[in-house]
Parts: C-alpha cells; structure tokens; sequence
C-alpha cells in the first residue's frame, strides 16, 4: 500500500512538473511570435500635485477584458488624447466625465467625443478629452479648477452618466471609493476597505502578465460572445447581488433613501460649482446626460428587479434624467439627454447592442449614436 501511495505521488508529481513546464515553454514561445502583444496591465493612474486622481502621461496599455482588446494610450498632457492636438485657432470645447468620457472599452477614434472633433476639426475647433476613470462631478470639478484655465474652453461638456455618478458624489468623490496601487485602480469595499485578498491578487497579476493566459481567455470569451445572446449571459454583480450596484441603482426608486436624497443634492451643489466657473470663464455649459443600459432594455431591467427583489411600483426608471433636467432648466443651462434618442435607436435596431454586457459600458455602437447627437447639437449651438 505504501509503494502504491508512492509511487502515486511521484506519478503526480511528474505530471505536474511536465505540465508546469509545458505551460512556461508555451508562454515563452508566445512571447516571442508574438512581440508586439505586451501583457495586459492597466497601470495609469497617479495622485497629481493637489492629491487628486489623474492619468500617467505618455504611457500606453492594452486593455483586454470579456468585451473588448483595445489600445489605451495617454499623452503628454495626462490625456486620453490625439499625440497632437488638432488646430484650434477658432477655440477649444472641455470635455469632462468619466470612464464614458474616457472611451472605456473602445479605442480611441471610435469615442463619442473623438468622432464630434472630427466633425469640427474643419472649423479649427479642438475637444480637450479629459475623462478619468472612476472620477464624479466632484472630482472633475476639482480637475476644472486647477487645469480648466489652462485651456481657456469656449464650451464646457460635463458627462454625466446616471449608472454611479450620483453616488459617486455622495460616497465623497474617487477618494472615499478606490486607492491607487502601483498605478492599478482598486475599489474599497463599502466600509472604506481595501476589496482585496491574496488570492484575487495573484489571479489579477496572472491576468495582467501571463499572454497565454489572456489568449486562452480570449477564446472562452470569443465563444461566449458569439454564442450567448447578452440576455443569456451570467451577469456575476446580480448573481452575487452585490451592494455597490445596489448603491449604483437606489437613484431609480420613487421613494429613495435618505443616502440617494443626498446624493442628488450634493450632486446638485458640484453642478452649481461648474456653471459657477464657466460664468466666471466666459464658457458655456453643455450637461450631457447618459443613460444606463437597464433603462434602454427591458430584459435587463427585468434581471436587476429579480436580483434585488424589486416591483414596478418601487421604481422611477427616469427619475435622474428629470432631476437633472429640471436643474438645467433653472439654471439656463444647455442640456443633452440621450435618453430618448437611445431608447427610439433600439426599438429601430433590435438586434444592435449600444452598451456590452454584462459591462454596463458604451460599445462601438453606443459611442457612434452619441457622437453624432452630440456634433447635431454643437451644429445647432454654433461650432460649425
């Protein structure tokens, strides 16, 4: 019986080392077919001079996920930019926001805000892209007072996407949400921890390092996303009904808690704030409202009640769009609610997505309609 265990255990041994060594010579030859695929590391953040998030200037990353592989590359002035500016000899638009702003999943050139440059580029008009992922209306309020002058904007856009920009307010800004590690965004837990643990960290460095890891991901997932229709597809948030999307969603009841009340309130406030410089500035202001996928698809509205065990009669789908407008309306600010626009692309192109899911992020599609809603209302201001 000893000999058996033994010999079983060497067995295994053997196998595990081959394996072991089967999987290192596989990722070395990878490395060197393939030396022009860096492994994926999305290391660009930093705290600038005043303690605030920014991005690492003239750094450039691959960012590969479920969704997408695209190129994400800052530029000298701490930009999700073109290298060089187009000429802008009849003024400059600011846009500010966040991952929506910034082009989360997509590459550059297909960003809402690169395709209404390109309508303007004619006019010697430059968009200023400056959208940081994970910031709110506070933190790119804070971005508009340090770095805003510099760039002397005859328009201010502020993206604001109703998905987390709310709370984004109320939990106290980037800051209170997330710490940067080596130049990786890390979300707190809601106790203000670090969500973190030795485990998730080496899957996370695996990911980030290993190419044939993400090649063989890439696979699994190609299969899934050609195979799956979205509406099949295991979103892992609402199965673990986690309570970050909870926080995300309370601005959709009719009768919201008293955190979510606050919410819209100092939200309010940094909206003031920004309309207050742009006065100040000589700039005008354009609020541009984004909405999330689960007010455009009724299938994915459906799978957020049933996880957090909610009835029709809770819920105010557009309560945030309607705050919103009434803001603008009081303060004679422009406003761009694409909300009703994406809900009539949908009914008219049933089978296009304009968000990926279960990332809750503008595809290709989704960048492209704002894109050019947006050129149409820069058209109609002025700019052309």
């Amino acid at each position: 019986m000893r000999y058996r265990w033994k010999s079983l255990l060497v067995n295994l041994s053997l196998l595990l080392g081959s394996l072991a060594l089967s999987l290192i010579f596989c990722e070395a030859i990878l490395r060197l077919v393939a030396q022009n695929d860096s492994p994926l590391s999305m290391d660009i953040y930093q705290l600038d001079p005043y303690d605030q998030v920014s991005l690492k200037p003239n750094v450039t990353r691959r960012h590969f996920t479920r969704e997408w592989n695209v190129t994400v590359a800052i530029n000298s002035e701490g930009l999700r930019d073109r290298p060089s500016p187009v000429p802008d000899t009849r003024g400059r638009i600011l846009a500010l926001g966040d991952s929506f702003a910034f082009g989360w999943g997509v590459e550059l050139p297909e960003t809402y805000l690169y395709l209404a440059e390109e309508q303007l580029r004619s006019e010697a008009i430059r968009v200023i892209k400056a959208g940081i992922p994970g910031t709110g209306t506070t933190d790119q309020l804070h971005w508009l007072r340090q770095y805003g002058g510099t760039y002397a904007p005859r328009l201010v856009i502020v993206s604001l996407f109703v998905g987390n920009d709310f709370t984004d307010v109320q939990m106290g800004g980037f800051k209170k949400q997330f710490t940067i590690k080596d130049g990786l965004m890390v979300r707190r837990s809601l106790d203000g921890t670090e969500r973190s643990s030795p485990a998730r960290e080496a899957i996370e460095k695996l990911k980030r390092t290993s190419l044939l890891a993400q090649r063989l991901a890439q696979v699994l997932w190609y299969l899934q996303n050609t195979f799956v229709a979205p509406q099949n597809r295991s979103n892992p948030g609402l199965n673990a009904v986690d309570r970050w999307l909870w926080e995300f969603a309370k601005v959709h009841l009719r009768q919201p808690p008293p955190e979510t009340v606050e919410a819209f309130a100092r939200t309010r406030t940094a909206l003031d704030d920004i309309h207050q410089w742009c006065r100040q500035n000589n700039a005008e202001m354009l609020l541009l409202v984004q909405p999330r996928s689960m007010q455009i698809y009724d299938w994915e509205l459906a799978k957020w009640k049933e996880a957090y065990r909610i009835n029709d009669e809770a819920l105010d789908l557009d309560r945030p769009q309607r705050f919103l407008a009434d803001w603008a309306a009081e303060k004679h600010v422009a406003i761009l609610d694409l909300l009703p626009e994406f809900r009539a692309y949908q009914k008219s192109h049933s089978a296009e997505r304009l968000y990926f899911y279960p990332d809750s992020h503008m595809n290709r599609i989704g960048n492209q309609l704002t894109g050019v809603l947006l050129a149409k209302w820069l058209n109609e201001f002025g700019f052309q």
